[in-house]
């Protein structure tokens, strides 16, 4: 399976690229067409991240709450902790 993913990013990559270069000399960035695309694919790039928000970093708090608490009381501790007065 991770070759199959590495053969196909080593296809796709060079298609993207000549695609983009046949597609530069027709794009006018003012048109509605252009401004269209671009808001299209801000949005998916912007569902990506929230995406990624809600299952990397909020679904902790779900399955461990106890794991979160205490990485947050170790993170805002104080600077006079145990850990830096110790000789």
């Amino acid at each position: 399976m991770k070759m199959a993913g590495a053969i196909l990013f080593g296809l796709t990559t060079p298609i993207g690229i000549a695609v983009g270069l046949c597609v530069r000399t027709s794009y006018n960035p003012d048109s509605t067409t252009a401004s269209i695309v671009t808001g299209v694919l801000n949005s998916i790039c912007a569902g990506i991240l929230v995406y990624s928000a809600l299952v990397e970093v909020i679904s902790v708090l779900f399955v461990a709450p106890t794991a979160a608490h205490i990485s947050h009381e170790l993170c805002s501790s104080s600077p006079t902790n145990s850990y830096s007065t110790r000789t």
